[in-house]
């Protein structure tokens, strides 16, 4: 029971306490342990080890709620790091498709697409696009829309918008298209 106790109280660190369960089971089996030893110390043996199997038990208890509160702040600032870097990558490939269609239209006298920008070199097709964006550009006769859109409906996703202003603007609209009537974003 001793060393039973010892190994609950170890696996219970290793799995922050194994959902209280484990650690409320090596305490108990590290006191019957310690209970039994020291009533019968001839037969039972072991005091040492329960000891150290309910120390182990009731370390774990506690490690499980420091770590889980530490999880609790560390998760969601990780998404939003996430979604803020995601939106800074969206936002410079913008900038580029903007800048990729001035250049464009000098020489050619139009807008392109986002082939033909990548076909003359003025966009880098090699570099991936941001995930969890679908990118697009609308060309007419004297305008184009470049537009980075959520692929998944989401309020926590703002939909992007550049035209022949070459001004960023950005909004949430759940999955829905920006456009030149969202505000511009400053970078």
């Amino acid at each position: 029971m001793a060393i039973g106790s010892l190994v609950v109280g170890i696996v219970s660190i290793l799995t922050l306490s194994c959902g209280m369960i484990g650690a409320i089971f090596g305490i108990v089996l590290g006191a019957m342990a310690h209970s039994k030893a020291t009533k019968e110390p001839l037969e039972y043996g072991g005091k040492g080890i329960a000891t150290a199997g309910i120390v182990t038990s009731a370390i774990s208890i506690p490690l499980a709620g420091v770590l889980g509160i530490l999880a609790a702040i560390v998760v969601p600032n990780m998404t939003r790091t996430r979604s803020a870097m995601n939106e800074a990558s969206v936002i410079a490939r913008l900038s580029k498709i903007s800048s990729a269609e001035s250049r464009f239209y000098a020489s050619a006298k139009k807008y392109g697409t986002i082939r033909e920008l990548e076909t003359a070199g003025l966009l880098d097709s090699s570099q991936p696009a941001p995930g969890d964006y679908r990118f697009e550009a609308r060309i007419t006769s004297n305008s184009f829309e470049a537009l980075a859109t959520p692929i998944q409906a989401s309020y926590r996703h703002r939909s992007f918008y550049v035209t022949t202003d070459y001004v960023v603007r950005a909004a949430y609209k759940d999955g829905r298209e920006a456009n030149v009537h969202d505000p511009p974003i400053y970078h």
